[in-house]
């Protein structure tokens, strides 16, 4: 593949999308991009709002007479099912294609935890496109990107609920306004975490199924699904690709950046992403789910995921929660799946991705790619454009691409 100048690209984009979404021609040549309406079926398993009579909401009552804009936030989040949401139920998801030939195949691109805007992949989009030839699909996770309420995203309004988390959390580290809102969506409800990816595994499957049934608009049923993961979108990545619902993705290959590995060995405590306090109640939430045995009520608005999808998901929780299951998931497709981190990432660790996918079965062989560069480097953001960082954006950008565009543009191993 020809190399691509990354903060160049990136400007082009920006400056031709600001116009609206169509066609975009770059020097790297002619991709299309359509929206497509999407209504999620889905229903929570369980009621997400907490009871009236809770007493949480005798603390949030006090807590107004103090702080009332997070009292007001926090009785909204706890008293609002999500099903009310209607941002989350009634979405946009974008389709990026080659402008000369339309392609069979595919790539689902999944994104990061707590992202609000699709910017930052619109060139990561765009360079697939032009080096694979295949259709590359940006598909919101429940309660993300354009699924997010507004008010999340409004600056001044999680300006001020930081302020007020980080007097009543004194101790709580990387509160932000960037991550305030799940944070504390998180922190009070942890088993929404669950819910809402779900809720999105749940919804790809639907919109999978209307691709192989012959009844997508404009996406063929006859070719290759793809699976291009980032950060805690490799989790949902692994999840459709491993367990593979009626033979869809046999022939498919998945790329698995800065994640893929147990989450017991990932740390979100990030201002981009949540803050220590919701962190730590979502491990003891995913370590108490480990522990039980109950498999809980899972079946909601026709989607029902089976034992073998309820024990995947665990397992990948904790490294040593059915360890021998989840390796025996993967061994045998290892040639179709390819890791590519850094060794300075602290969110998803090289230590977690090694300790997750290297086996002491000799026969079993996860290509990993780890790179090496403490130039500025962030999980959050992968490719700095600032001035003084183009050059390792321009490098960093080409040594994750050309890997995942050699991974996807061979022939499917047997």
């Amino acid at each position: 593949m020809s190399r691509f100048v990354y903060t160049d690209l990136n400007e082009e984009i920006r400056r031709q999308i600001v116009s609206g979404f169509g066609s975009i021609q770059t020097s790297g040549g002619v991709v299309h991009i359509q929206n497509i309406p999407f209504e999620s079926t889905w229903e929570s398993p369980v009621d997400s709002a907490m009871p009236e009579d809770s007493i949480i909401h005798a603390l949030v009552r006090h807590l107004k007479k103090s702080y009332e804009n997070t009292g007001n936030f926090i009785t909204q989040s706890i008293e609002g099912k999500d099903a009310l949401y209607r941002e989350n139920r009634l979405f946009d998801y974008t389709v990026w294609s080659p402008g000369k030939k339309r392609s069979d195949d595919m790539i689902f691109l999944f994104h990061g935890l707590n992202e609000k805007y699709w910017e930052k992949y619109w060139t990561w989009a765009h360079s697939l496109v032009l080096g694979t030839g295949k259709t590359v699909i940006l598909f919101p996770m429940a309660f993300h990107m354009n699924r997010a309420p507004v008010l999340w995203k409004d600056p001044r309004s999680m300006q001020i609920l930081s302020r007020e988390r980080k007097e009543l959390f004194p101790d709580a580290e990387e509160v932000s306004f960037a991550n305030v809102a799940l944070s504390y969506r998180l922190q009070l409800m942890p088993q929404r975490f669950v819910s809402s990816g779900l809720q999105t595994y749940c919804d790809l499957r639907s919109l999978i199924q209307s691709v192989k049934l012959k009844k997508h608009p404009i996406l063929s049923s006859g070719g290759r699904m793809d699976f291009f993961g980032y950060s805690i979108g490799a989790f949902l990545a692994e999840m459709l690709f491993l367990n593979n619902p009626e033979h869809w993705f046999d022939d498919s290959r998945m790329f698995l950046l800065c994640g893929g590995s147990t989450l017991d060995h990932c740390d979100p405590s990030s201002q981009w992403i949540l803050d220590s306090e919701a962190s730590r109640s979502i491990h003891q939430f995913l370590s108490a789910v480990t522990q039980s045995e109950k498999e809980g009520t899972w079946h909601s608005g026709g989607c029902a995921p089976n034992k073998e999808e309820i024990r995947l998901f665990k397992s990948f929780l904790r490294k040593d929660k059915d360890e021998l299951y989840r390796v025996s998931k993967w061994k045998d497709r290892a040639r179709n799946i390819r890791l590519f981190g850094f060794s300075e990432d602290r969110v998803f660790p090289e230590e977690g991705l090694r300790k997750t996918f290297v086996s002491g079965d000799s026969n079993v062989s996860v290509k990993m790619e780890l790179y090496r560069d403490e130039f500025l480097f962030r999980h959050e953001n992968l490719f700095p454009s600032q001035n003084k960082t183009r050059n390792a954006a321009n490098r960093r950008f080409n040594a994750v691409f050309e890997s995942a565009i050699s991974h996807f543009g061979t022939e499917p191993a047997c």
